[in-house]
């Protein structure tokens, strides 16, 4: 077969290709329309360009060149934005657009100008490397440990093509190119190959990134199920607390009614009983707040937020908590930030308060980082990465998606309600971010924060690195505050065994309204709860010693 008709029948698959795409992209969820629009409109553009291509003998040589290259590079640079946005990347469409204006000017200066075939097919070598190359790393960072099977073959479909434009690339490079040498004729094995390489992402390509959509609507519709199943679950899980807990006020009732007419030692057996009934009740009362917790969304707040300010706020506490067990504690903003974004400082210092928290509790006379950047996105947003890394034990894989599961425990330290991280990843879902996880045994972790924003004002701050070595400092005995009742105290005590963050901080304003003679206590209570230790409300609340 020669080169005009691999070409030609090329285009005729790539347009059916397409044609089947647009089919489907009508039945795909409105999410994954976008990116199936972009890799159609992708795969036509590189089509067109196989069409032109047959006549480039028959047009002037720089139009031809125009005509010819311009959508293909289009065509690529689409398959690289569809990619990044599937994955969630930040958007550099016109960086790409640049690459492809500059690319067709050199094509035509040294096709009118400075006539030089060995150049115009460097030039489109290297952007076709670039787009190529870039759509290669996309799928490369974006690999899990359960990465699918069609995102693999994408990958290896990259891959394959940018080593054959480099090597087509050094093999045109070293040719001795004579007048009149025409790129789609068949005087060389190259020449023919290609075409046929050209149809491998177009078609193959695009059957991979057709099946990477389905799946990505299989696990989302899993996890949807999931979810249901978990709601219906836990409105199980409150209706048999209720039918638990009926009996068992009955029996309280009775245990104190004949404690009053029977024996001493007859009514300490029956205070006994009473006590045990009441026990399990209070485990019931804690299992229906946790399954009211968990069916109600938690509650986030968007508002101004002063990138400085938070920072500042996060990095004191963070020197303290470090210091706990000798650490070195670094921080550095890698990237100028935004000075005013659209969030919730509440809980974002929250997150990173437990994250930095968690790492202190982990890591003994080591090192804790705290980096933060961010970068520029489309229409006054950004994209804020927080990445708090330590050098403590490390986590095995088989733990790393348990420990984000409510009431997981990394490991049997008493008193550790294992909420933190399960609430930490559920605000970041819920203010359209994620929370990532990096870690092995005996290397150490580092979780990384992705989260978009709102920029609302254009200044930029830039903050220099900051580093504390602590040393072992003689222990102090500090005053204890001035507490509430013991019938608040276990209102308090129940919420923190369920993590119920809105409802402490509720508490809390309530409290220091009826009660401010205790807004030490308070204090203390709010301190912890900014770092979502749970375990340090109980204690305050005197549950647990």
């Amino acid at each position: 077969m020669d080169s005009i008709t691999a070409l030609a029948a090329a285009t005729l698959m790539m347009l059916a290709n397409g044609a089947v795409l647009a089919f489907m992209r009508r039945h795909l969820p409105s999410d994954l329309q976008p990116f199936a629009y972009i890799w159609q409109a992708a795969t036509f553009a590189i089509a067109l360009g196989c069409m032109i291509f047959p006549f480039y003998q028959h047009i002037p040589l720089p139009l031809a060149s125009v005509l010819a290259n311009g959508p293909l590079l289009v065509g690529l640079a689409g398959y690289w934005h569809a990619l990044r946005r599937f994955y969630g990347r930040p958007d550099i469409i016109k960086l790409m657009t640049i690459v492809v204006v500059v690319t067709l000017l050199g094509l035509f200066w040294f096709s009118a100008v400075q006539p030089d075939t060995r150049i115009r097919i460097m030039i489109v070598s290297a952007t076709w490397l670039l787009f190529m190359g870039g759509s290669f790393l996309t799928l490369k960072n974006a690999m899990q440990p359960d990465t699918t099977r069609s995102h693999w073959a994408l990958l290896s479909i990259f891959g394959l093509v940018t080593l054959f434009t480099a090597i087509r690339a050094v093999y045109y490079a070293m040719l001795d190119i004579q007048p009149g040498f025409n790129i789609i004729d068949n005087s060389s094995v190259m020449n023919l190959l290609t075409p046929m390489v050209a149809v491998v992402l177009p078609i193959i390509g695009t059957t991979a990134f057709v099946l990477l959509l389905l799946e990505r609507m299989r696990s989302e519709a899993a996890v949807s199920q999931a979810s249901l199943t978990d709601k219906k679950n836990l409105e199980q899980l409150s209706y048999l607390g209720h039918d638990l807990r009926a009996p068992l006020s009955t029996i309280v009732g009775y245990a104190r009614l004949l404690s009053q007419t029977q024996t001493a030692e007859q009514a300490s057996h029956l205070r006994a009983i009473e006590r045990s009934a009441s026990y399990q009740m209070e485990l019931i009362d804690e299992m229906l707040d946790h399954a009211k917790r968990a069916l109600q969304p938690l509650e986030i707040r968007l508002q101004p937020t002063q990138m400085k300010s938070l920072l500042e706020n996060v990095v004191q506490h963070g020197k303290s908590l470090s210091g706990q067990q000798h650490n070195r504690f670094e921080f550095t903003a890698a990237t100028p930030l935004p000075e005013l974004i659209h969030s919730d400082p509440r809980r974002l210092q929250q997150i990173l308060l437990n994250l930095i928290s968690n790492a202190a509790k982990f890591t003994r006379k080591g090192q804790i980082r705290f980096i933060v950047s961010a970068k520029p996105g489309p229409a006054n947003q950004t994209a804020l990465t927080f990445v708090v890394s330590d050098t403590g034990s490390g986590i095995s894989p088989q733990d790393q998606q348990a420990i984000f599961n409510a009431f997981e425990q990394r490991d049997e330290r008493p008193g550790s309600v294992g909420l933190g991280l399960y609430i930490a990843r559920t605000a970041i879902r819920n203010m359209g971010g994620e929370l990532i996880l990096d870690s092995a045994p005996g290397t150490g972790s580092s979780f990384s924060v992705h989260l978009p924003a709102q920029i609302l004002s254009e200044n930029t701050i830039t903050l220099p690195t900051q580093v504390w070595d602590s040393s072992p400092t003689p222990k102090t005995t500090s005053a204890l505050p001035s507490t509430p009742t013991a019938a608040v105290l276990q209102t308090l005590a129940s919420l923190a065994a369920n993590g119920e963050l809105s409802e402490i901080e509720r508490w809390i304003e309530a409290q220091n309204r009826e009660q401010p003679t205790h807004s030490d206590f308070y204090d203390q209570v709010h301190l912890a709860l900014q770092r979502l230790d749970f375990t340090r409300i109980e204690l305050l609340a005197g549950i647990k010693a």
